[in-house]
């Protein structure tokens, strides 16, 4: 039997950001889970098991950055694909993030990377 992947935290800031993502991923069978702040999204990673974690790296509380170093000091395995309006590439690049997306989100982009991870597990 394959995994595939199907249940994402969404971690972003902006409600209207976090329902068009659901939105699209819902109509694609995946069931999302949205958390508003790094702190947020950290105890939900902590306490559930995801497939795939999408996190905006600007948010209150807690931003994306440390919401991963969190969950990697938390041991929670999941691969993580962090977002972000801004110039911040030369930041992720030190760390182990499994994929980059400028926003506005490219939906070709994400979907291909969706499906890779899913192959990946199968």
């Amino acid at each position: 039997m394959m995994a595939f992947l199907k249940k994402v935290l969404l971690a972003d800031d902006n409600l209207e950001f976090c329902r068009n993502i659901s939105d699209i991923l819902e109509l694609k069978d995946y069931q999302v889970v949205t958390a508003h702040d790094g702190h947020e999204a950290l105890e939900l990673a902590k306490n559930e098991r995801f497939d795939l974690a999408l996190m905006d790296v600007r948010m209150p509380v807690m931003d994306g950055l440390e919401a991963f170093d969190r969950m990697q000091s938390a041991l929670v395995q999941v691969p993580v694909i962090m977002m972000s309006a801004f110039a911040v590439e030369e930041n992720l690049q030190q760390k182990p993030i499994y994929a980059y997306l400028k926003k506005p989100i490219d939906f070709d982009r994400l979907m291909a990377l969706l499906d890779n991870l899913e192959q990946q597990r199968a």
